[in-house]
């Protein structure tokens, strides 16, 4: 994801945050976001330190109906087709 994504105040869907292995947006950026819905954060094994992590408060997050934490070996393999 591109970083800076917690300077968007008015976002309120986002129905996934990819996490990205090298440099861009922290999970972290999602604290002051007022999402609403569901959402889904992919490939958690990027996550490199915990303290990327700390803050983003989705407990506080009254409109978010669902989280889907996925790890890289839980998702699905696309769908190849000759």
């Amino acid at each position: 994801m591109p970083s800076g994504l917690g300077k968007l105040t008015c976002l309120r869907t986002l129905s996934a945050f990819v996490m990205g292995k090298s440099v861009g947006c922290k999970l972290k950026e999602l604290h002051g976001l007022k999402l609403r819905g569901n959402i889904s954060i992919l490939n958690l094994e990027n996550i490199a330190d915990a303290k990327d992590v700390e803050g983003v408060n989705f407990e506080g997050k009254e409109k978010l109906q669902s989280l889907e934490l996925v790890w890289a070996e839980q998702q699905d393999p696309p769908n190849i087709s000759n």
